[in-house]
């Protein structure tokens, strides 16, 4: 419902960036996860 109020050029703008940054996102939750994992297993 929101994205429906957005003007068409953020929109455009905000899509672009996500798939720009997609590989950034999965890489830094990849990460993030194993770190998660490493402190729960170090104990």
């Amino acid at each position: 419902m929101i994205k429906s109020y957005l003007p068409l050029p953020l929109l455009a703008f905000s899509s672009n960036f996500i798939k720009k940054n997609r590989i950034k996102f999965f890489l830094i939750k990849f990460v993030a996860n194993n770190i998660f994992i490493y402190l729960l297993t170090s104990h």
